[in-house]
């Protein structure tokens, strides 16, 4: 319970902020409490595994809490990729077959790479 007692009086000043930068036109109007937690939250497993470039991150997350011009239809959401059972086991794939960009891939721990034939 006391850790519900203390995470109010952040929420509220997150949402104090939030509303500061509405009204100055610096926030977007559908950002919420909850993004700024994801945001946090996301910034904070990239510092403590050291599992990408946080400055990136930032710049990224920095471009989307700034107001959309002429779009008032509320958040974008983005399509939800289904990823077939098959490719989970072998690793994921993007639409082309091939491993996302900065995946090692099949075959990249052994060090050899597979050719084509």
């Amino acid at each position: 319970m006391a850790h519900h007692a203390e995470r109010a009086p952040q929420q509220d000043a997150v949402s104090a902020l939030i509303e500061q930068g509405r009204t100055a036109g610096t926030l977007r109007d559908d950002l919420t409490v909850a993004d700024v937690h994801l945001l946090v939250g996301g910034l904070s497993g990239i510092i403590r595994t050291g599992s990408g470039d946080r400055r990136r991150f930032l710049d990224l997350a920095f471009d989307g809490l700034r107001p959309r011009r002429g779009r008032t239809d509320g958040p974008r959401r983005l399509p939800l990729i289904r990823v077939p059972a098959g490719a989970r086991r072998a690793g994921l794939r993007g639409r082309s077959g091939s491993p996302p960009r900065g995946s090692p891939g099949p075959g990249a721990s052994s060090g050899r790479r597979r050719r084509a034939g």
